[in-house]
């Protein structure tokens, strides 16, 4: 297993957001080997963690109970993996203008979580025609052509053998949406790093 809480790993927890399906994505990056490598990667099933708590999705809603799901398990989720850096696929204003505002409200429970966590971190924002861009898709990929990016990387290290090609289309963006930052961003990184040590 890769022991990633070391003094010179950067931890960034990556997001794909959905009212029900969220990808969930765990790299470290080490400052001195300038090494990237994916720990963890999940989907969080709204509809189904929504039932530890039926009475709540009842009085709110369906919608509301599983985004509150999301919000639990990713408290507890920041808790145990304690990462430095936060970063999710933001709404884009040109999709349809109701999965706009579910992403927005999905947006919105992931920064309570990230509160719980820790009121000094922010929740960065990528839009999808950059996280594509990010993993060498076009701006307009879809979902195949993105997967088949990520599954392309030649730097990114698996060394607790997650079996990329299983993964489903959620996790796969979470994958992408930090591979986006941790390029984009790295000497940034490095200071965040150093700032919370």
């Amino acid at each position: 297993m890769f022991e990633m809480m070391r003094p010179e790993i950067l931890r960034m927890v990556s997001i794909d957001p959905g009212s029900d399906t969220m990808g969930v994505t765990v790299l470290a990056y080490d400052l001195e080997d300038e090494i990237l490598s994916l720990v963890e990667v999940q989907t969080l099933q709204g509809h189904r963690n929504a039932k530890i708590d039926p009475d709540y999705a009842r009085l709110h809603g369906n919608r509301i109970g599983r985004l509150k799901s999301h919000y639990r398990v990713l408290r507890q989720f920041f808790q145990r993996v304690q990462p430095h850096v936060v970063v999710s696929e933001g709404p884009f204003m040109a999709q349809h203008a109701s999965a706009y505002a579910a992403l927005v409200e999905s947006i919105t429970y992931i920064r309570f979580a990230l509160e719980e966590y820790r009121t000094d971190i922010r929740l960065d924002l990528i839009d999808p025609p950059t996280v594509k861009i990010g993993v060498g898709a076009s701006g307009n990929a879809g979902k195949d052509e993105v997967k088949e990016h990520v599954l392309a990387l030649d730097f990114l290290n698996n060394p607790n053998g997650i079996d990329l090609p299983s993964l489903d289309e959620h996790s796969i963006d979470s994958i992408a949406v930090g591979i986006t930052r941790i390029k984009r961003y790295e000497l940034e990184l490095k200071e965040v790093h150093r700032a919370h040590a």
